[in-house]
């Protein structure tokens, strides 16, 4: 019984760190610090009306298509913290350079 509280005690534990951890990056710009993929007014400044993630994705050695997805779910009306985490997760280590 007592083994049994403490092996569900581990694994409630370490399903809720799994699901804290964060799933793509954090991105910076004069000071601040944000979750890339984040809903947020402010990193929507920063990356978006910016334009500097425009900039970025122009460098950037993915697909246009995952391209055109990324600014999509991140700097549109249909932004969505899932869609962005995903397509991240999903890049190659290479396209994460």
């Amino acid at each position: 019984m007592r083994y049994r509280r403490l092996l569900r005690s581990m694994v409630m534990a370490s399903m809720l760190l799994i699901n804290c951890a964060p799933s793509t990056f954090i991105i910076s710009k004069d000071g601040r610090a944000y979750y890339f993929g984040r809903k947020s007014r402010v990193l929507h400044e920063m990356l978006c009306e910016s334009g500097d993630f425009e900039k970025i994705l122009a460098e950037a050695s993915i697909a246009e298509d995952i391209k055109k997805d990324f600014y999509k779910y991140s700097c549109t009306e249909q932004h969505t913290e899932q869609k962005v985490i995903s397509l991240y997760l999903f890049l190659s280590p290479e396209e994460k350079v």
